[in-house]
């Protein structure tokens, strides 16, 4: 059995010099987000599949649908996080004490 060398569909390597512009740019785009008072937060990478679906939509989004599911051991459904927002939905339901407005910045690393 021969194994594929290649990345997974939607994601790559960056090795220097660019890997390198890359920090550079995070950490001036991080500053400002402090300078403006926005603090940081980071969540899973991975989630429970039903909070990325879309409880308003009939159909699912393409990005949606084409996300990597996988299950635990418990046979949970789990998925690949595709974008923040549901996740910052998890949050709020999760800690309903935050005080609005919630000025928060996430980088995702791709």
């Amino acid at each position: 059995m021969q194994i594929e060398i290649d990345n997974v569909k939607g994601f790559q390597d960056f090795l220097s010099p660019e890997s390198l512009k890359r920090d550079a740019i995070r950490k001036v785009v991080e500053r400002y987000f402090k300078l403006y008072g926005f603090q940081p937060i980071e969540t899973p990478l991975i989630e429970f599949d039903e909070l990325m679906k879309s409880d308003v939509l009939q159909e699912e989004d393409e990005a949606v649908s084409d996300r990597f599911r996988l299950k635990d051991r418990g046979g949970r459904n789990l998925g690949l996080r595709y974008e923040f927002t549901f996740q910052l939905s998890r949050i709020f339901k999760q800690n309903p004490n935050i005080r609005l407005p919630f000025k928060r910045y996430q980088i995702g690393d791709q």
